[in-house]
């Protein structure tokens, strides 16, 4: 019989690995355990407790295309891409980051003076956040980025504007729904 591994230093850990014949990589998607790594849209396994996947089988000098399963993540996580292409040197190995933030959201429900939601998208600005919103049916916004304590919002349509302050609790991994708030010009 014939016994073949692979004893890997890369990215400050050891990886023990089968036979590695081209390319190899690291899958980290910081500190998230059990997220689904695919290549070439194939599953091929999930992130350990550290959010780290060890992967070979990689071809050298074109591109892979990794991509992980954003439904394995938090609620209240927040993440760019959930692909790239890497594309190892003959032998070598790469590493693909996917970075994760964590950030309080929440489904908020406006109302104008009236009773009466705004319009259906009507964009909605939370201060101090970098992520526009759009209002839905019935005045529900989804919105991310929230702070713990007061917030405030402008909704704005073509006819008119509105502005709606509310105290959120932040409670990590929940989508609570908030509401209904009074927007007033």
């Amino acid at each position: 019989g014939e016994f073949s591994q692979a004893l890997v230093f890369m990215d400050g850990r050891l990886n023990l690995a089968g036979r590695i014949d081209d390319g190899f990589g690291i899958v980290e998607v910081e500190g998230m355990p059990g997220v689904r790594v695919a290549l070439e849209n194939r599953v091929i396994g999930r992130t350990g407790r550290s959010g780290r996947l060890f992967l070979t089988g990689l071809n050298s000098y074109i591109g892979n295309a990794i991509s992980i399963d954003p439904l394995d993540l938090p609620i209240d996580a927040s993440i760019g891409d959930v692909s790239m292409l890497v594309a190892p040197r003959a032998g070598g190995g790469t590493v693909a980051r996917f970075p994760v933030s964590r950030e309080s959201s929440a489904l908020v429900i406006i109302l104008l003076a009236d009773g009466t939601p705004p319009p259906p998208g009507a964009r909605v600005v939370l201060e101090g956040s970098d992520h526009p919103a759009v209002v839905g049916y019935d005045g529900e916004v989804y919105l991310r980025g929230l702070n713990a304590g007061t917030n405030r919002l402008t909704a704005s349509w073509r006819d008119g504007q509105c502005q709606a302050s509310f105290t959120v609790e932040v409670a990590g991994g929940t989508l609570p729904r908030l509401g209904p708030f009074t927007c007033a010009p």
